[in-house]
């Protein structure tokens, strides 16, 4: 049985295989310093034993309530030692150790360099600046780890001013996007075929479901992971529903497609024009232009209003050609 608490410093979820205190489950230690924290060659194997040690005893009663709590009968008792982090761990409440190992875990200097390290390839480059590595790693520590001013740092730097287009969305940025670019609203779930929990099941058929990836390294964040043709077609076919707003369809609402003319009549390159600014916040070029006329047989200058082919029945295939566009595909 598989387990999840959070600790609210760090703000990471923890997996924990229910196991005998004196055979602790090793998953857990592991996962906690190598994908939460100091990451890989930043840890031995008897730190990885002892970060089982501490963490053991926690429990979260995931068939019901999901309420966390502590089992001080399973708790493993002993000296511990983590990198620089002793702990005699002498009590069998072991809530003490655990938030002290935590909070170690949390300031450590390899802990704010990866994490610095992962948001600026997720948002700048595969190679991020080792200047904006350093110093957003410097905003985490120098703020107690808060991560809003590490990312108004990432935000306000250069590198990141420059790197507009040069990252491939993943899947489940694609899905987020996508559903605020066309004007998506959600709402909270009734049932198991409300849209929040479809949408999962979306980001799967894309290419990477939430929370699904299988080791504990953290899903890529990459652009040649995400640029496969696989995951073209995936993209391409959720683009095609969320524009026709065929699937899913309980609790969530689409934007009608008479939204969408700025107005009443309007010709159809001006429309695009629109759309464009409002979906890929840049103006029409003559190739997306060109590609629009083709989805819905349209001319540049034809007038387009309420009761128009392109509005009645062919907006969906319109929409998804923003959509499909290298524009979107990338931030």
């Amino acid at each position: 049985m598989w387990a999840s608490t959070t600790h609210p410093a760090m703000g990471i979820y923890l997996d924990n295989a229910v196991s005998d205190k004196d055979h602790p489950n090793e998953n857990l230690g592991r996962e906690l310093l190598e994908l939460h924290t100091v990451g890989v060659g930043n840890y031995t194997e008897s730190d990885v034993k002892s970060s089982a040690r501490i963490l053991i005893g926690w429990r979260v009663d995931e068939w019901d309530t999901w309420a966390a709590s502590y089992d001080p009968t399973a708790h493993w008792v002993g000296r511990v030692k983590v990198g620089s982090f002793i702990a005699h761990n002498g009590s069998s409440d072991g809530r003490k150790v655990t938030r002290a190992y935590l909070h170690y875990l949390a300031h450590h200097p390899d802990t704010a360099r990866r994490i610095a390290t992962r948001l600026a390839t997720v948002f700048v480059h595969d190679d991020p600046p080792h200047t904006l590595v350093n110093h957003l790693a410097k905003v985490y520590r120098a703020h107690g780890t808060q991560i809003r001013p590490v990312l108004r740092a990432l935000v306000a730097s250069r590198a990141f001013q420059d790197a507009v287009g040069d990252k491939v969305r993943d899947p489940e940025g694609d899905l987020v996007a996508t559903y605020r670019a066309i004007g998506v609203t959600i709402k909270k779930p009734t049932t198991r075929e409300s849209a929040p929990h479809q949408i999962i099941w979306q980001a799967s058929s894309i290419g990477q479901g939430v929370g699904e990836w299988p080791r504990p390294d953290g899903q890529p964040v990459d652009n040649a992971s995400w640029a496969s043709p696989s995951r073209m077609m995936g993209s391409m076919s959720f683009h095609y529903g969320a524009a026709g707003g065929w699937w899913p369809s309980k609790d969530i609402h689409y934007r009608p497609a008479i939204s969408w003319l700025p107005k009443p009549t309007t010709q159809f390159k001006v429309l695009v024009d629109h759309m464009s600014q409002q979906i890929l916040h840049r103006h029409s070029t003559d190739v997306l232009l060109k590609a629009c006329c083709q989805a819905v047989a349209a001319r540049p200058h034809e007038q387009i209003d309420a009761d128009h082919p392109v509005m009645r029945w062919l907006f969906p295939r319109l929409l998804t050609t923003f959509l499909d566009s290298p524009a979107h595909f990338r931030r």
